[in-house]
């Protein structure tokens, strides 16, 4: 295990660390409500909290999330760009020739 997978690692513990703290503290909060409350709970009070923005390391720190791929995912990344690059490649060197082609054409007859 490297670093950056250690750090992935404690971070994804830290995450559901915080996650299961949120969701007891709100099952806590609410046994307490229900024993002392003298009127009915509201309707939304049984719902879930919102733990949205509990994201992953790889939503967290986008900039190096190609860095935790799998070396799987990696290469079916840089094949995915590669094919792009080729197609790409493909299409603009055919229009540069028939570009210049023409250019050159225009160039002679004009020195001609």
């Amino acid at each position: 295990m490297n670093m950056l997978q250690g750090d992935v690692s404690e971070f994804e513990n830290f995450t559901s660390d915080t996650k299961d703290a949120l969701l007891n503290s709100f099952e806590t909060y609410r046994i307490k409500n229900r024993t002392f409350r003298s009127t009915d709970a509201p309707s939304n009070f049984n719902n879930p909290p919102d733990t949205s923005f509990i994201k992953t390391f790889a939503e967290e720190h986008k900039s190096i999330a190609f860095e935790i791929k799998t070396d799987e995912e990696k290469l079916a990344v840089m094949d995915a760009n590669n094919k792009i690059i080729m197609e790409e490649y493909d299409e603009t060197h055919a229009k540069y020739v028939e570009f210049f082609d023409s250019e050159r054409k225009l160039m002679f007859d004009l020195v001609s």
